[in-house]
């Protein structure tokens, strides 16, 4: 589709003329940031303040606050064959580093004093702890895509480092988690956090009561301040987000004019505004900047440059020797994915004028010795590991001068395992295998079991069918690890190969105590390293060169599956 505004070139690029949308653009904003708050005041009117958080005194030096903590519930939650814990109270909200105990907390508005420093102290506090929790960690929020439609989705995420740590966390049970304006009130987000978490002692610190103050310290220098009371909604809305909202109100200060930013360089002159939303590389040519609306035999093609993130990118110009972009001119240059769960593109700007635009590097890629040998294939190694079960692995020897070392030495995070009292006795996991060389080279294999049970372990490993080495035995919770070759049949082209674990035998563990023991051992990671052909997958091929010496000739290298380096173009 074609117009004055823009061209949209497909769902990877997008052009617009930047000077086009100046004035909407403006008018957008201003009605979007009236309609904020509106709508602020509007829910802020409907909402009611915490009742468990009190103003005690409120005045210019500071704000005295207590929080009472009422029916907290604490509810299992099992996840992976880990059992968590759910921790809340009501109208609470939640701690949300990534990977982190998920614990609750309580956010509060204040009015503050437009030139005071702010700081936080507890004055006086009530506690208890309880040992033996497993708080459920923050989830991670990414993009999913579901018949066509993007949406935000919880991931399962654990920092296992953070869960052996000896500290409470969070370390503040009270903090300033934000400073801004609303209109001309200067406000803060007080967070409280009444509940706090030991994970090396499993330890719940519940904090029954806290009594707290908000410190002021007033610039002397800076101007008075003075009531603007609004009407209507904007006054109902200050006064049911505010806490301290009866002093509040008296420390806003009056509109006042604010100068204009300078334009930018950027805006004065003629740009294009691109949006990538895939990583690879893409073409801009005569028509399509022609229907973008810009005239192409105007612009010094020597000039062009591409910026992001405000550094100008190194790009490709055919055709620039001359000093016209005609027909047959092209552009190209590589585009990143935009890693961002707020917005699908990343934007890229080419501008022209001025000063020669840095350009990409040109290097043959021809052999220079006519001896060199054409390498069809490569060593590849994939890692096949997840982490879904936990185990605290409480028989592994201690170091006798550092007993609490074993838990931070060892990996408690596994993937799967042959459960016990299970009839069956063994596990299956699938993987798949791509673009596999035909060569006599034995594949490499790696893989690391653990036992979880107190007994002695014995364990048949088998790929497809052929067994890897000879029978696994090891005792108790340590490691089983093998790191040999597997036979050239043991694996296949697709996604149907198996690694199968069995267990031989039986012993005195078997259907007991399965609350402490779920599992008789666990997988926690394998590794294949085989020869891979130079097949790239959707244009992608990550691999290394074969190590030469220098006697040896250079080697060529041909990729099979690789499109034109127009592929970021609609044809």
């Amino acid at each position: 589709m074609t117009n004055k505004e823009g061209i949209l070139l497909s769902d990877q690029i997008f052009l617009r003329l930047n000077h086009a949308f100046g004035k909407v653009l403006n008018q957008l904003l201003l009605s979007f940031v009236l309609l904020l708050f509106t709508s602020l005041c509007s829910f802020a009117g409907s909402q009611e303040i915490d009742p468990s958080i009190k103003v005690i005194n409120s005045d210019t030096s500071g704000i005295t606050i207590e929080f009472e903590l009422n029916g907290l519930e604490i509810k299992q939650r099992e996840f992976n064959n880990t059992y968590y814990h759910l921790i809340k109270y009501k109208d609470c909200s939640w701690t949300s580093e990534v990977g982190k105990p998920q614990l609750p907390i309580s956010s509060v508005f204040l009015g503050v004093p437009q030139s005071a420093s702010i700081s936080v102290n507890i004055i006086n506090s009530t506690y208890s702890d309880d040992f033996g929790y497993l708080p459920f960690p923050a989830s991670d929020k990414v993009l999913e895509k579901s018949d066509g439609i993007d949406y935000i989705a919880d991931k399962f995420v654990i920092d296992r480092e953070f869960y052996r740590q000896n500290f409470l966390y969070p370390s503040k049970i009270a903090d300033i988690v934000y400073e801004g304006n609303i209109r001309h009130q200067r406000t803060v987000i007080l967070e409280i956090r009444p509940v706090q978490y030991n994970p090396a002692l499993k330890m719940l610190r519940k904090y029954n009561k806290i009594t707290l103050r908000v410190n002021f310290s007033l610039n002397k220098l800076a101007p008075k301040s003075s009531p603007v009371i609004y009407k209507d909604e904007f006054e109902n809305g200050y006064k049911s987000l505010l806490l301290n909202y009866d002093s509040a109100k008296s420390w806003r200060t009056s509109p006042k004019s604010v100068k204009l930013a300078p334009k930018s360089s950027m805006a004065e002159s003629q740009s294009l505004k691109l949006f990538i939303s895939k990583r690879g590389i893409y073409k801009l040519d005569y028509d399509m900047i022609k229907g973008s609306g810009i005239d192409p035999s105007k612009i010094d093609p020597r000039t062009l440059k591409i910026t992001y993130k405000g550094s100008e990118v190194p790009i490709y110009v055919y055709g620039e020797s001359d000093g016209k972009f005609d027909k047959g001119d092209y552009i190209e240059f590589f585009g990143a994915e935009a890693k961002n769960i707020y917005t699908r593109w990343n934007v890229y700007w080419l501008s022209w004028g001025g000063n020669k635009g840095v350009r990409m590097a040109q290097k043959s890629g021809t052999p220079s010795s006519s001896s060199a040998r054409e390498v069809t294939f490569f060593k590849s190694k994939v890692r096949f590991e997840e982490d879904r079960l936990h185990h605290k692995l409480q028989h592994t020897e201690s170091d006798q001068n550092d007993p609490d070392s074993w838990f931070e030495s060892r990996d408690h995070w596994f993937w799967t395992g042959i459960e016990n009292g299970s009839p069956k006795n063994e596990v299956t996991v699938k993987f798949p295998v791509y673009d596999i060389a035909q060569n006599l080279v034995k594949p490499d294999f790696k893989i690391e079991l653990v036992g979880c049970t107190n007994f002695e372990h014995y364990v048949m490993i088998s790929l497809n069918g052929h067994r890897v080495g000879e029978e696994a035995k090891w005792y108790s919770q340590e490691i089983y690890s093998f790191d040999g070759q597997v036979p050239i049949d043991s694996i296949k082209e697709g996604f149907d190969n198996e690694l199968r674990l069995a267990r031989i035998g039986m012993n005195l563990s078997d259907g007991k105590d399965m609350d402490s023991y779920p599992y008789q051992i666990y997988l926690n990671w394998f590794e294949l390293g085989y020869y891979r052909k130079l097949m790239a997958v959707q244009d992608t091929l990550e691999f290394s060169a074969p190590e030469q010496k220098a006697s040896k000739p250079l080697a060529s290298i041909t990729l099979e599956g690789i499109s034109t380096l127009d592929r970021g173009r609609i044809p």
